[in-house]
């Protein structure tokens, strides 16, 4: 469709022009040639603009780890238009874009002139802070031609850095806390790796990031080259960080001698909040309580993001009325009760199963006028989802969409209230929901497969690849792997082996959830799991990963609280 589309509208052109820079250029999707014919100017991912992302930016912006992106539940969200019909009227030619159209992209030269000419729109977008687009723009640069990112400034890198670990504008924000810290230290190695020197701020968001893990050796290399540099290394920040990853690796002694430090330095509040989040990171309750009577006895209090990590923490404790006592604790101390804390309070009720509970939390939300963000969406589909209200469900999912992709909970819970599609009129009810919230059919189902890989309904996933095959978009790898979960899920190891051999690109992840399938089965295709894996990934040490899957499915490893990065 989208290719006969083109043939009308630039006939003989296409298979001379386009085609060839499709090809060789995958920084141009067809979508984005389509866009060249019937689109309109894209409109701003988001209507807020930030202030400028100065060190000074970058510091102000941490006061309040939990501002992202609040959305009122009055307030429209901004639409995207890849979502938008009403403006598909109006003909615009994107200027990059029509210089494809228009002319001859046939010689290396004029790649690397559309990629500088790309490259400058990154820069721009990071320059306004368009952080949606920007990220985009970053993420195909990074995969297909990351070594022209040596023209970006540090301060570009030290902004998509903080954005990736804050989830400003909800980046990655379906992605673990676990998984972001992964990909901002990748982004610092590409910026090491193209040779942009860091700037005193990237240093500080990489010590920050590696303090959090506990890892003392790399936080000590990149004090050491901070303090080489000549950037200051005696702010609260940083001695917050030392003290932390010290507390974190069982030296107690040094860890205390940086918090006293911090201390010093009249900031007394902040080094106990970081104190407490430290304590609860290592699990440590009664240390955690000690520390924050302290810092009452002081005459302070906790900060709203210190309750939210402690009500946090008790939450993945599964105690709802430590949650409870805490929060009426901080209600007589004068603190905020804001939307995080409210979230906290609706998952508790999502996580008991008393979906009429969180229901009524958010009716009393809108009622006190409490702005909406993502994690309140995400926790209201739930909890529609489980009520069977298909309805109201699909309605706040095409909104939730437009800001970011749905976490796996919703996807479950979504795949849940739809129930097996080899039901001919539950497939049939779905589409019609897709279709009367105006959403894009392949890009909703993409994400349905993956909640019907979380709960391993097989048949429903290949229902829906039938459907998407009959569309002349390509499936992405990614989707295949949730097929190949579902079968592991559901215990066939042999079909998960058949398709992790047909899919080109398997994550490690996925090849080991197949590999500890099999050992958990003791299965006869253990060995030629390994070889394909062996086959994929020809570094892996076949011996060692066998070792470790044996090892996890002796003994599993237990999940660790975690705290999202400020």
């Amino acid at each position: 469709m989208i290719i006969s589309r083109l043939l009308q509208a630039v006939p003989g052109v296409f298979q001379t022009t386009i085609m060839p820079s499709i090809s060789r250029h995958p920084l141009l999707p067809i979508q984005s040639l389509l866009q060249c014919i019937t689109a309109t100017p894209a409109q701003p991912f988001y209507n807020t603009v930030h202030p400028s992302h100065s060190r000074n930016h970058l510091t102000n912006a941490t006061s309040n780890k939990h501002n992202n992106a609040h959305i009122s539940n009055s307030q429209e969200i901004p639409v995207n238009h890849q979502y938008s019909s009403q403006n598909m009227h109006q003909p615009y030619t994107d200027p990059i874009l029509a210089s494809v159209l228009n002319g001859q992209w046939s010689t290396k030269k004029k790649d690397k002139e559309l990629d500088s000419q790309l490259l400058f729109q990154l820069s721009s977008h990071l320059d306004a802070d368009r952080i949606a687009k920007a990220f985009l723009l970053f993420h195909q640069f990074e995969k297909h031609n990351p070594s022209i990112l040596k023209r970006l400034s540090s301060s570009h890198f030290s902004l998509l850095i903080y954005s990736v670990l804050t989830c400003r504008f909800n980046i990655l924000r379906h992605q673990s806390v676990e998984a972001r810290r992964d990909y901002a230290v990748r982004i610092f190695h590409i910026m090491q790796s193209v040779g942009v020197k860091p700037d005193a701020q990237t240093y500080e968001l990489m010590i920050h990031t590696h303090a959090y893990i506990g890892d003392t050796k790399t936080v000590e290399a990149l004090y050491a080259d901070m303090k080489q540099c000549g950037f200051p290394t005696d702010t609260i920040s940083i001695l917050n960080d030392l003290a932390r990853v010290y507390l974190l690796s069982s030296q107690q002694t040094r860890g205390l001698a940086y918090f006293e430090m911090a201390c010093k330095l009249g900031k007394s509040d902040v080094a106990f909040n970081e104190l407490i989040k430290t304590y609860l990171l290592n699990n440590d309750e009664s240390a955690m309580l000690g520390a924050l009577k302290l810092l009452r006895n002081t005459g302070g209090r906790p900060s709203t993001s210190t309750m939210v990590d402690i009500c946090r923490y008790y939450l993945f404790k599964e105690n709802h009325q430590k949650i409870h006592q805490h929060l009426q604790d901080f209600k007589v101390e004068g603190g905020l009760i804001e939307t995080t804390l409210w979230n906290i309070q609706l998952c508790a009720a999502n996580q008991v199963g008393d979906h009429v509970m969180t229901l009524s939390l958010l009716a009393e939300m809108r009622l006190s006028q409490i702005p909406f963000n993502y994690e309140t969406q995400a926790e209201e589909l739930v909890a529609l989802a489980y009520s069977k209200n298909r309805r109201r469900f699909w309605r706040v999912y095409s909104l939730m969409i437009k800001q970011s992709r749905p976490t796996l909970r919703v996807v479950k819970a979504l795949a849940t209230m739809e129930g097996p599609l080899i039901n001919d009129r539950a497939l049939h009810d779905m589409q019609a929901s897709i279709a009367m919230c105006k959403m894009i059919q392949f890009d909703t189902l993409l994400a349905v497969i993956t909640g019907y890989g979380v709960i391993g309904d097989v048949q429903s996933i290949h229902i829906i690849l039938d459907i998407l095959s009959k569309v002349t978009r390509v499936i992405p790898d990614d989707t295949f792997e949730s097929l190949i979960k579902a079968y592991c899920i559901s215990g066939n190891v042999g079909d998960a082996l058949e398709y992790t051999k047909k899919t080109k690109v398997v994550s490690m992840q996925t090849c080991e959830l197949v590999l500890d399938t099999a050992v958990l089965q003791k299965h006869e295709l253990i060995n030629k799991i390994v070889a394909e894996i062996k086959q994929k990934y020809p570094s892996v040490d076949t011996s060692l990963l066998l070792s470790k899957a044996n090892d996890r499915v002796t003994n599993p490893i237990l999940q660790k609280f975690t705290i999202d990065t400020e």
